[in-house]
């Protein structure tokens, strides 16, 4: 995730740099393709890994999604949960936007919290994923 954030800034860098104005732009649309191009490099990456392996599940990504699971068992992931609960809450509210740019900069915080809460569901589905992709090469 902070590799998108990173390709973000990145690009408002170069906007400024260009002396191009900023739009008012639903950020979820500048994530998305982002987060599409960062999902791809990881799986040729992944591929990658495999081949250089002979299959098995590269050590490095192990400890990757390692690191990720031990963070879901902690208490202050816990507790973090709980305030993304509450912001969502707060923010999932149209009646208190003023206008149509507080109402995509709602959206786009409500994207994020959403990528947040949803995290460990997809670090599971990911390393799934990855599992089944070594037991298909295997049987090849």
């Amino acid at each position: 995730m902070w590799q998108v954030f990173t390709l973000i800034s990145m690009q408002r860098e170069r906007e400024l740099k260009l002396g191009l104005k900023r739009r008012c732009v639903n950020p979820v649309l500048k994530v998305r393709p982002l987060m599409q191009l960062l999902r791809k490099q990881q799986r040729l990456q992944r591929e990658q890994n495999l081949k250089n392996n002979g299959g098995e599940m590269d050590k490095e990504l192990e400890e990757y999604y390692s690191n990720f699971f031990e963070l879901f068992r902690t208490k202050g992931w816990k507790q973090l949960i709980g305030e993304v609960d509450n912001n969502i809450e707060q923010l999932n509210n149209v009646e208190a936007t003023k206008d149509e740019q507080d109402l995509f900069y709602r959206k786009g915080q409500l994207t994020v919290f959403f990528n947040l809460k949803n995290l460990e569901q997809l670090m599971i589905t990911a390393k799934e994923q990855a599992e089944s992709e070594d037991n298909e090469d295997d049987a090849i």
